[in-house]
């Protein structure tokens, strides 16, 4: 009889979490994060566990900031789903809020093996390589994300902040120009744009005779 009623525990626990999944997928598929991550907070408070469940669990302690908290919650999604390609991607998020950048390249590159054209998670490791200073590979990173999305306007605004580090301003306006017609707002191509300005009215600044009535005395 106790087994029989273990059984019966198990089958309901397993019903409820199927329950909150599919909960949870009919809010993401609507794009109600908020509601996926409140069904996600409410199964986990039962004792349920799913790395679904975790991965949602881990994104919103790290918008609370508690990263020590999202790494748990990732580690242990990791640990029930290994190769998931979203578990993977929260991880190293978790590891990115930690400032623990090397771990959150290993965890991106585990899940870019899975799925290489996950064109989100290769951007996040050329994030967390411009963390690292490893410039180079950052750049090459944020180029194959545009061999996907030609105007990911984030990717083509931190490829503009690399050229004009290195002095490559034709490049960098090349970028920026290209991230502000994705996206008018972008803040950091905006930024090449007026570096790229200033430094010209700098090299080249314009004439006063005529315009103040005291220049060239």
């Amino acid at each position: 009889m106790t087994v029989s009623l273990s059984n019966s525990a198990g089958a309901a626990s397993g019903a409820e979490l199927q329950r909150y999944l599919q909960g949870v997928e009919r809010a993401l598929r609507a794009s109600d994060m908020e509601t996926a991550i409140r069904l996600s907070d409410e199964a986990i408070g039962k004792g349920l566990e799913h790395s679904h469940l975790l991965a949602l669990a881990a994104y919103r302690q790290m918008a609370l900031g508690a990263g020590d908290r999202a790494l748990v919650f990732a580690s242990r999604a990791r640990e029930l789903s290994p190769r998931n390609v979203d578990v993977l991607n929260a991880l190293g998020l978790s590891y990115v809020h930690l400032k623990r950048h090397r771990e959150a390249v290993e965890a991106f590159d585990a899940a870019l093996r899975q799925s290489p054209t996950a064109f989100m998670v290769r951007f996040n490791k050329a994030a967390a390589l411009e963390e690292l200073q490893d410039l180079t590979r950052a750049r090459v990173e944020f180029e194959r994300v545009l061999d996907q999305q030609p105007s990911h306007s984030e990717a083509l605004a931190r490829l503009a902040s690399l050229a004009i580090q290195r002095g490559d301003v034709k490049i960098a306006r090349d970028y920026a120009t290209r991230a502000l017609k994705s996206d008018p707002r972008q803040p950091a191509a905006r930024q090449v744009i007026q570096r790229l300005m200033l430094a010209s009215v700098r090299q080249n600044p314009p004439k006063m005779e005529g315009i103040l009535p005291w220049a060239g005395q």
